[in-house]
């Protein structure tokens, strides 16, 4: 599965300097990629390719949805990247 990500808008901050480091990551059958992460923006231009390799689909009643999640970066090692928000995209 390709997925194309080319850009988020007016994201909000999660940084407490305003900004955001967000990055995507994308999920189908427990298989996971993610862009780079863009630092300290709001409105990131991302014009990168997502693969998510080796899926097979053998019923397509039974597809689970794309998860598709905005995360900010948190440089701190102990402390979990924020989500920002989720999409849930059927593919039926």
């Amino acid at each position: 599965m390709i997925i194309n990500v080319f850009n988020c808008r007016d994201l909000l901050p999660s940084d407490s300097s305003g900004v955001s480091d967000p990055y995507i990551k994308a999920s189908y059958f427990g298989i996971e990629d993610k862009t780079d992460t863009v630092m300290e923006c709001l409105n990131p231009i991302y014009n990168q390719r997502i693969v998510l390799e080796n899926i097979e689909i053998f019923d397509e009643k039974s597809m689970p949805p794309l998860i598709i999640k905005v995360y900010d970066y948190d440089e701190e090692p102990f402390i979990a990247d924020d989500l920002m928000g989720t999409a849930i995209i059927s593919l039926k």
